[in-house]
């Protein structure tokens, strides 16, 4: 479902009169909390596990400057968190098929380990700056490519074709997470004891089960 489909969803399960809202920008009244609902709804299921949803899987490239050793990610690519172990590089002029593995060094022992080192060459080791940045160990002295697994930053709906990062038989989940603000906001007991059941029965069993690593998933008796 798109952002649009799911607000008129969210207002047929509501009961809220009508059969809109026929566009998501500039609702007010009923339809523009339906609106809000869903938005925060979206952006609260993708935060909840940041850097670790799968369906927030995304590739990153980039391309180093020779001697600079620090480089920026998160504000040039979307990206929230890396799988720390994916990093690899290549001579960009060489091409891909001489890609290597980066060894990952936790912050603190990089620090120990390379901070004050100077050294220009091809870099072996990379490390994620506390602001956010990663580090390269040697610094590059060529231009290399930069590759690894990461994980997308909350996207907040925008436009009605806008579309979830869900397959689709896994959208009303959103809506049911929407639903409960709405109960909420009429103080309907009936009403959020509802939502919170359909929502129960998508978000433990079925959307954590699937896209979030086993070790983080206490499974169903």
């Amino acid at each position: 479902m798109t952002f649009l489909e799911l607000c008129v969803e969210l207002r047929r399960l509501a009961g809220i009169s009508g059969t809109g809202p026929a566009d998501v920008t500039l609702q007010t009244g009923e339809y523009g909390r339906v609106v809000q609902w869903i938005t925060d709804s979206w952006l609260n299921i993708q935060s909840k596990f940041q850097g670790e949803w799968d369906f927030l899987w995304s590739e990153f490239s980039k391309v180093t400057v020779a001697s600079t050793r620090d480089y920026e990610y998160r504000t040039s690519s979307g990206i929230a968190k890396f799988d720390n172990e994916s990093f690899t590089i290549y001579l960009t002029a060489d091409g891909v098929s001489t890609r290597r593995a980066l060894q990952y060094v936790p912050y603190d022992e990089f620090k120990d380990v390379y901070w004050d080192a100077v050294s220009e060459d091809y870099p072996s080791v990379v490390t994620i700056l506390p602001r956010g940045g990663y580090r390269l160990y040697p610094t590059p002295n060529d231009v290399y490519t930069v590759q690894a697994i990461g994980f997308d930053v909350p996207v907040r709906f925008a436009a009605n074709d806008d579309t979830p990062t869900l397959p689709e038989e896994l959208h009303m989940v959103i809506v049911y997470k929407a639903l409960m603000d709405y109960a909420g906001y009429e103080a309907s007991r009936e009403a959020l004891d509802d939502a919170r059941l359909k929502f129960g029965d998508l978000w433990p069993d079925v959307l954590k089960l699937r896209y979030l690593p086993e070790d983080m998933v206490v499974r169903p008796r």
